[in-house]
């Protein structure tokens, strides 16, 4: 492996991480039990945007993956 395809799946897999990261953190507020007064949002929503934000972190590190190494898999454990 060379320098570029090293931090490049170094990039895709922190952006994986940090997505399902995001997720969590919006799942766990989904599910708990107080309800949040300044935001009014029930918790499908909040499962929705954090299913929405895995998704674009997953697919900008893997955008980055794509321009520094070329044609590579959507998930960073597959070659």
């Amino acid at each position: 492996m060379n320098i570029f395809s090293t931090f490049a799946l170094l990039v895709h897999w922190i952006s994986f991480i940090f997505g399902g990261l995001l997720f969590l953190n919006f799942f766990t507020a989904a599910l708990r039990n107080s309800p949040d007064p300044t935001l009014l949002m029930s918790a499908g929503v909040y499962i929705f945007f954090g299913i929405i934000i895995f998704f674009f972190c997953s697919v900008l590190g893997w955008l980055a993956r794509l321009a520094l190494v070329g044609r590579v898999h959507f998930l960073p454990w597959r070659k």
